[in-house]
């Protein structure tokens, strides 16, 4: 067994078409999946709530340090994803490894950028928040 270290864990986003981009000084990421349920419960069930699958969804999130130096074309910021938020822009997404290898997982889809928060506190390091809704599937695939 190869446990994963979650440092090597990133979030990579693109505009549609675009060359993707790791987002900038990322402290953590994570992915949510998540089904709805229906409720098929009948007078047969004996009083026991009965229950199949529903609508899938999934949603991505990061928080990284906030930092005002122009990181050129390979990383995204804060001024990046304000302006894919503010341009309602659909973006595509990979949650993966730094450096996958062969056989290592990533996750992939599009969504949109539904949250972005900055915060400082006095004498602490400025941070911000990203959030991003998934629109369709999120595809699983191994890497060659």
């Amino acid at each position: 067994m190869a446990l994963i270290n979650g440092t090597d864990l990133v979030v990579k986003l693109a505009a549609t078409g675009s060359a993707e981009q790791i987002i900038a000084h990322a402290t953590n990421c994570s992915l949510e999946l998540s089904m709805d349920e229906r409720d098929i419960t009948t007078k047969d069930s004996l009083g026991w709530k009965e229950i199949s699958g529903g609508l899938r969804s999934w949603s991505l999130s990061s928080d990284a340090l906030y930092d005002a130096v122009d990181l050129g074309a390979t990383k995204v910021d804060l001024v990046g994803l304000f302006d894919l938020l503010d341009a309602r822009t659909e973006v595509d997404i990979e949650f993966t490894l730094l450096s996958p290898a062969t056989g290592d997982y990533i996750y992939s889809g599009s969504g949109y950028i539904t949250s972005l928060s900055v915060s400082g506190g006095t004498e602490e390091t400025a941070t911000y928040s990203v959030s991003i809704a998934g629109n369709g599937d999120l595809n699983k695939s191994l890497t060659a």
